[in-house]
This record gives C-alpha cells, structure tokens and sequence, in this order.
C-alpha cells in the first residue's frame, strides 16, 4: 500500500512537470501570436490617425560608473534635481524664458523613478536597423516591483501599466555630437490624445500584449489606421520602394528604469499642442524633460514569462517553485545606462506648427530665434546633470548611437563587455536625404557637443 501511494505521489509530479515542461516549449514561440504582416500600399491609402509625426529634437550621452551607483535612483535623481534647480535661480544664463516673460521651474508632476518595457519590432532581415528606425510599443509602469508582479501573473489593477503607446521614430540626422533630430509619430491609448481625445473613447488598462502589439504590426486598431504606421511606411517606401508587405514581429525588449523630471515655461505654444491633442493639457506648460535611463536588453522570449504565467494560472498550478523560475528569467544580455535632454513636444510641436505657416520673413526669423534659445537651454541643462554627475563618480559622453542599434549590438554580441556606444558602426545610416524630408540641411550643422550651432538646421 505504501509503494502504491509513493508511486501515484511520484506519477502525479512527473504529469506536472511533464506538462509544464511541454507548455514551456509550446511558449517559446509565443511571438508568434504577435507576429504579422503590414501592407505598405494599403495603410499609406487611408487617412491616419493619432499623434501627427514631429520633430524630435534630443540630446544624449552615455553614462559610465559603479555598477552600485547606477543602482542609486533616490540619489541620482536628487542629485539631478539639485544642481539643475540651483542652476535656475541664475536666470541670466537662460535663453528661452526671455522671448517669453517668465522663468523655468521644475515641475512636479512626472518627477520620480519608473518602469518602462519597450517591445521592438523589426523584420526577418533587419530593416529597421538597417535604416535606423525604432519600430516599438511602449508600456509604462509605476515602480519595477508593480511591473515584475504583472508579468508573473499579478492581475490587481495597481500592477497594471498606466500607459500603452506605439513609437516611431525614423528619418533619424546626427547634427552634433549626442545632439539628434527625428521623425516621431504616436499612437496613443489614453483620452488626452488623438484619436480617443475626441469622446474619451481610450480602452482602459492593462492593454493585453496579445491583444494590442498585433495592431502596431498590421497598422490598424479597430477602425483606426495610425500615424505609427503610415509613417513607417512612407519612410520605407522612400527608401526601399520595391518592398510592397513587411512581416514584422517582436526582435528585442528592453526593460528601462527612468529618473525623469522636466522643467516647466508656460508658453501659448504648449497651450495650443494641448487643445489639438499633440500634447496634454495636463503637461502644457512642460518645455524640457531630463532622464537617466538604464536599460536591460532582453531577447524576446522574455514575453514568454507574461504568457507562462497566465497559463499556468489559469490551469491552476501557479506554483511557488515556478514563480521563481519564471521571475530568474530576468537576466538581461547587457545592461547600459544613458543620459537624455529633450526640447519637449508640448511646446516643440506646436512652435514648429507655427513655423510652417509663418507670413513673413521677419516673424520666421523670430520663431527660429525661440526655436534655437531653447536648444541652447537644452545644450545648457546637459552640461548641469554631467557636472553633477561626474560629482557621483560617473561619466557622461555623447552618443550618436539610437538606442535600437545599441540592443541589436548587445544580442548580436551576447552581452560582450567593452562595447564601444560612442559612434554607430555602421555603413548605412539612412537615405542620404534625410534631411530634405524634414526640413533640414544636414551638411551645415557644425557646433560642439556643449552647444548646438545656430546654422544647424
């Protein structure tokens, strides 16, 4: 009797094991559900929807040091918030404020530590890299602790993301060094932007992986064709015009902790980006946003955990055992750490809106006048926070390397030490008239990496 017993204990685990075992291979195409195809001539037939593209306009540098102080996020980003707020009482030394009769202030919304998971998309053959392009759905969360809990499983509505968005960058030009400009186009899941700004209509968290990264892939979301893609499309048809479908599916994911905190001038510019759902009213007086960022560089099977867990859960064997298998999946490739300063897109999109539609020569001249106080703002803000930084023990040096390109080298390299992040090696960087599509005269911006020459455009 107590061999039979023993027997049915030992037949029962070795059912349970074989079942997980089996699920867990089922899993590691889990991708696949999230993999498709977009049709190039069909979504650039139809009118987009969502945040119109703009012009990103950013500056960004590597930051090296301790493992241990990379870790620090209370202290770093008081440290940053510290010398950049000591800085603002010397107002003299700012541009922007004077065209606008008022003062930079640190604003208190957004100010703290987050998670973000960005879930990169890319073809079988690298395109995306190839042309430069950051192809990605965007979930944000509160805290990493709220993050890892929802992945494992956690279905309580304080671990939900609070944000879900899809971000196209693209038409990418270094200007100087760490200094950058681009194409963005948005899709946005929440009421203050385009389209659901229109009835409140956003669906609500926690916008379900397999339910909204397809959409990002095939261009459309219920009736919707998103700016996302019709601007990933129009730039691929530029430079790859026999290319008529793309297949697309996850390629990489990043798992980033944010210190941010941004800075505050009141300006009608941001007033108006507000009330035609470029930006948020709630955010309209944000001129400027300073991160940290480190970033850990998944494969993407790591989705498989999110997957894993809710399947298991429902069938209920959710174990301890495997909760911790599943949460020592978090062992990135490669782990970097980078520094970002951003003319902010509620005051940028609707100046550079106005810019366009400007009557005059004299009024054109003094809207490129504000456009360039406030880069030099921007140029200014990066010297603060690498001072302060390098108080910390920490370097900071411009990078003319996206953030994409980083990830690939890093899986490419698997995780290999010594990367060199401070210049792109790579031979093709884009259509050589990048810069004609925005705009902008690529060959004459000079300038240093402290400050942006006033002919960059």
């Amino acid at each position: 009797m107590k061999d039979r017993i023993v027997f049915i204990i030992i037949l029962v685990c070795g059912i349970s094991i074989a079942w997980v075992t089996a699920d867990h291979h089922s899993l590691k195409t889990s991708k696949n559900r999230m993999s498709g195809k977009l049709d190039i001539e069909d979504i650039l037939r139809h009118k987009p929807d969502g945040t119109p593209p703009r012009l990103e306009m950013e500056t960004k540098y590597v930051v090296e040091g301790t493992p241990e102080m990379l870790r620090n996020n209370s202290y770093l980003l008081e440290l940053m918030h510290r010398e950049v707020a000591m800085e603002l009482k010397n107002e003299l030394q700012w541009q922007a404020p004077k065209y606008v009769n008022g003062s930079y202030t640190i604003c208190p919304i957004g100010l703290g530590t987050f998670c973000f998971l960005d879930v990169y998309l890319d073809t079988p053959d690298f395109l995306n890299e190839k042309w430069n392009i950051a192809q990605r759905v965007r979930y944000r969360w509160h805290s990493r602790g709220g993050f890892i809990k929802y992945m494992l499983g956690d279905e309580r509505p304080e671990n939900f993301p609070h944000r879900c968005e899809y971000q196209l960058k693209a038409y990418r030009a270094e200007q100087t060094e760490g200094f950058y400009i681009s194409n963005e186009a948005r899709f946005e899941f929440r009421n203050e932007s385009l389209p659901f700004k229109q009835d409140n209509s956003a669906p609500p968290p926690p916008w379900r992986f397999e339910e909204f990264i397809p959409p990002a892939i095939t261009g459309m979301y219920n009736n919707y064709h998103t700016w996302f893609s019709y601007e990933y499309a129009r730039y691929l048809s530029e430079v790859e015009p026999n290319i008529k479908e793309v297949e697309l599916a996850p390629c990489l994911v990043t798992i980033m902790t944010r210190r941010r905190f941004h800075l505050n001038l009141p300006t009608s510019w941001g007033q108006t980006a507000g009330t035609l759902g470029m930006g948020s009213m709630v955010n309209a007086a944000q001129a400027m946003v300073i991160t940290l960022d480190t970033n850990e560089v998944y494969r993407p099977d790591i989705l498989d955990v999110y997957f894993l867990s809710r399947e298991a859960k429902q069938k209920n064997i959710l174990s301890k055992k495997l909760l911790r298998q599943l949460k020592n999946r978090f062992v990135p490739v490669g782990v970097y750490t980078e520094a970002e300063f951003e003319f902010e897109r509620n005051v940028e999109s609707a100046l550079h809106e106005e810019m366009k539609h400007t009557p005059t020569a004299s009024e054109a001249q003094h809207l490129h006048e504000i456009e360039t106080a406030f880069l030099k703002d921007e140029a200014l803000v990066c010297q603060i926070v690498r001072r302060a930084l390098l108080k910390a023990g920490l370097t900071a040096s411009p990078t003319d390397l996206s953030k994409y390109r980083k990830d690939r080298q890093i899986l490419r390299s698997n995780g290999t030490v010594g990367l060199n992040f401070s210049s792109a090696p790579y031979t093709v960087k884009g259509p050589k008239d990048s810069g004609k599509h925005m705009n902008f005269d690529t060959n004459t911006g000079s300038g240093s990496a402290s400050m942006p020459d006033d002919n960059w455009r």
